[in-house]
C-alpha cells in the first residue's frame, strides 16, 4: 500500500471520504479496511455493513474476504455485504416489520419491463388521462424526480393519481419494485433499532438522495461510516445522484477527506488525455510509462469508420499484433453491424460479445415468470404476462387471461392455474434441493414448449440449464427448495442471471 493507501484504512475518524481517482486501488483500499476492522479492530463481520452499486463488485469484495478468512460463512456472517437494494432486500425479508406497510414477508420483487405493463394495463383498466402515454416509464421516472409536467405540458394530468393506484396495486400484489426495496426500508427504519458499528459504500458518487437516506437510518452516534468514491466518475446523474454530494456529506456528517492520487492503470498518455474532462487535473499521479499517442479520428458517416478500423488493424497484423489483443468498442450494439460487415470483407476474424439476459431468450423469460407467479400466486399481473405469451403460454387475450383469475374450468390452462396455486404446498413436501430437477415434470412443460417446433430440443436445454443453475444456487446458500426458489427469482429481477 502506498501512504495514501494507508492513511485511509488507518483512518479512524467517525465519518471518511476517500476521494479515490480512477485507477487509484479503490477497491484494494476498501477490503483492506475490512481487514483491518477484523483483524485489528476486533470488529465481526455481521456489524459491518458494505453497500455496492453492482452485484459483481459485492462478489468480489465477499471473495476477497474469503480468500483470506475462508471459514467464514457468507450465508451468515456476510449477510449485509451486497448492493444498497440487496441489503434493503436483506432487511425487509429477515428483521424489518413489512406487515405494517401492508406486504408479506414472502413479496416478490417486478422488475422494470413488467412494472411498464402494469402501468399501462392500469392506465387502460382505470381510464387515466395520461399524456406522453407511449413514454410512460419515463414518466414515471421523471415523476420519481419531482417532475409532474412532461415535454410541452402546461398542465398536470392524472400522472399522480397512476402512482398512487400503482402504489396500492403492488402491495395488493404482494410486490416492490427496485425503488420501493430501499424507499420502503427506510421508512420502517425510522422505527427499528438496526444500527452497525460500520458502514462502507463503495462508488459513492453515483448515491442519490433516497440511498443516502438508507444509510443515515442505520447510523448511531456509534456508527462510523467509511465511503470511497470519485466525482469524476458519476455515471448515474440522470437518475438522481447529487453533483455536489462530496460537499454536503462533509458537512452534514463533519467528515474527514482524503484523497488517492496514484493512478496504477493508465499510461500518462491516457491520463493527459483523461484529465481533460476532471475537475481537479492537478489530483492524478501516474506511475506507468508514457505510453502511445491516443488519435482522435473524425469520419463522414459509420460506413467509412468501420472501413477504416477494418484498414487499421490490417496495418497492426503486419507488426505482428495478434487479432486477440486488439478490442474494439462501442456505445450502442446497432453501431456493431457497419463494423462486422467491414470486417468481413477484409476477412478479418472477430468475436461480437453480447451478454444474453432472461429477456433475450423467450422461452427462459416466459419460465422464470411460470416460477415467479407460483411462488407468489397474488402477483395477477406476473399470471396475465404468462397466459398472453405468443409463443409459450395459452396465447390468450388480457380480457380472456383477466378471466382466468376468476374462474377454473378443466381446460389445459386451468390445469396449469391449478399446478401455479399448489406449487408452494408441493415444494413444502419436496424441500430438498434435488427437487429441482423435478419442477420441468410438475409443469409438465413438455407441452408447453412446442414440441412439434424446430427449436423444442433447445428451449427444452435452456429450461433445464436454469434449472441446474437454481440447483446451484440453493445448495451453495443452503436452502430449502421454496426459500431458495424465491430468492433465485428475486436475484434474477435484481442482477439478471447470466446465461450458460
Amino acid at each position: 500500500l502506498n501512504k495514501y493507501q494507508k492513511n485511509a484504512i488507518l483512518d479512524d475518524s467517525p465519518a471518511t471520504l476517500v476521494n479515490a481517482r480512477v485507477g487509484s486501488g479503490k477497491t484494494t483500499v476498501l477490503i483492506s479496511k475490512i481487514f483491518y476492522l477484523l483483524s485489528q479492530e476486533k470488529i465481526t463481520l455481521n456489524d459491518i455493513v458494505v453497500l455496492t452499486f453492482t452485484n459483481k463488485a459485492a462478489d468480489e469484495i465477499k471473495k476477497r474476504v474469503i480468500s483470506i478468512y475462508p471459514d467464514v460463512d457468507v450465508n451468515k456472517e456476510m449477510i449485509y455485504f451486497g448492493t444498497f437494494h440487496s441489503v434493503a432486500l436483506k432487511l425487509l425479508k429477515t428483521i424489518l416489520p413489512i406487515e405494517e406497510l401492508g406486504y408479506c414477508k414472502d413479496f416478490s420483487i417486478i422488475d422494470p419491463d413488467d412494472y411498464e405493463f402494469l402501468a399501462q394495463r392500469v392506465t387502460y383498466d382505470q381510464n387515466f388521462q395520461i399524456k406522453f402515454a407511449n413514454k410512460l416509464p419515463q414518466r414515471l421516472e421523471a415523476y420519481k424526480l419531482g417532475k409532474k409536467l412532461f415535454g410541452n405540458m402546461k398542465e398536470e394530468d392524472e400522472i399522480e393519481l397512476l402512482v398512487r393506484y400503482l402504489k396500492q396495486e403492488k402491495i395488493k400484489q404482494n410486490q416492490m419494485d427496485f425503488d420501493d426495496l430501499i424507499q420502503n426500508a427506510v421508512v420502517l427504519l425510522k422505527n427499528y433499532d438496526f444500527h452497525p458499528k460500520w458502514i462502507i459504500v463503495d462508488e459513492f458518487q453515483d448515491c442519490d438522495l433516497c440511498q443516502l437516506e438508507f444509510i443515515k437510518m442505520m447510523l448511531s452516534p456509534e456508527t462510523k461510516i467509511f465511503a470511497v468514491g470519485d466525482p469524476n466518475q458519476m455515471i448515474y446523474s440522470w437518475r438522481g445522484s447529487q453533483q455536489n454530494l462530496f460537499s454536503e456529506f462533509k458537512t452534514q456528517y463533519n467528515a474527514k477527506e482524503l484523497t488517492l492520487p496514484i493512478n496504477y492503470r493508465s499510461t500518462k498518455k491516457i491520463l493527459e488525455v483523461a484529465k481533460c474532462f476532471l475537475k481537479d487535473q492537478n489530483n492524478l499521479v501516474g506511475i506507468k510509462k508514457q505510453g502511445s499517442n491516443v488519435i482522435i479520428k473524425n469520419h463522414y458517416d459509420p460506413f467509412n469508420e468501420a472501413q477504416y478500423l477494418s484498414d487499421e488493424i490490417i496495418k497492426l497484423r503486419t507488426k505482428n499484433i495478434e487479432f486477440k489483443d486488439i478490442a474494439i468498442f462501442y456505445r450502442l450494439q446497432k453501431q456493431s453491424k457497419q463494423v462486422e460487415e467491414a470486417l468481413t470483407r477484409a476477412k478479418i476474424p472477430f468475436e461480437v460479445s453480447i451478454r444474453k439476459t432472461l429477456k433475450d431468450i423467450p422461452v427462459l423469460d416466459w419460465f422464470v415468470k411460470l416460477l415467479k407467479v407460483s411462488i407468489n400466486p397474488s402477483d395477477t399481473n406476473a399470471l396475465i404476462l404468462l397466459f398472453i405469451n405468443s409463443q409459450f403460454g395459452e396465447k390468450l387475450t388480457v380480457p380472456q387471461a383477466k378471466q382466468i383469475l376468476t374462474t377454473d374450468n378443466n381446460s389445459i390452462t386451468g390445469l396449469l392455474c391449478k399446478k401455479i396455486y399448489n406449487f408452494k404446498d408441493w415444494c413444502k413436501e419436496h424441500l430438498s434441493p434435488e427437487s429441482v430437477n423435478d419442477i420441468y415434470d410438475y409443469f409438465d412443460l413438455d407441452s408447453y414448449l412446442l414440441p412439434t417446433s424446430s427449436q423444442f430440443k433447445e428451449n427444452k436445454q435452456y429450461v433445464n440449464n436454469l434449472l441446474n443453475q437454481i440447483y446451484s444456487y440453493i445448495t451453495n446458500k443452503k436452502l430449502d427448495l421454496l426459500t431458495g426458489m424465491t430468492e433465485f427469482t428475486n436475484s434474477s429481477s435484481l442482477y439478471g442471471v447470466n446465461i450458460l
